[in-house]
């Protein structure tokens, strides 16, 4: 018998270090920067199959020049690309 691990990856931007990512309620200074969580993306997809993925606590009125907006898109495609490079 066969077993997949299923995932459900779920992102909060509160996590991302406050100097690139401002736009949410509880900045973390020290926090993840984009390639750590582009890390974290693929080592989930390494270890299971990934079926979802949402992203949480991003706050737009916070993202005064739209920087944050553009590096969550990048968070989500870079998501949506590893699941489709995994041929899942």
């Amino acid at each position: 018998m066969c077993t997949v691990d299923m995932t459900l990856f779920t992102f909060d931007c509160d996590a991302l270090d406050g100097s690139i990512m401002p736009a949410v309620m509880g900045p973390t200074p020290g926090g993840l920067g984009y390639w750590d969580v582009v890390d974290l993306i693929h080592g989930t997809a390494i270890r299971g199959h990934i079926v979802g993925f949402n992203m949480v606590e991003f706050a737009p009125v916070r993202d005064a020049d739209g920087r944050a907006a553009h590096l969550a898109g990048r968070i989500a495609l870079n998501a949506v690309a590893t699941v489709a490079r995994k041929g899942r």
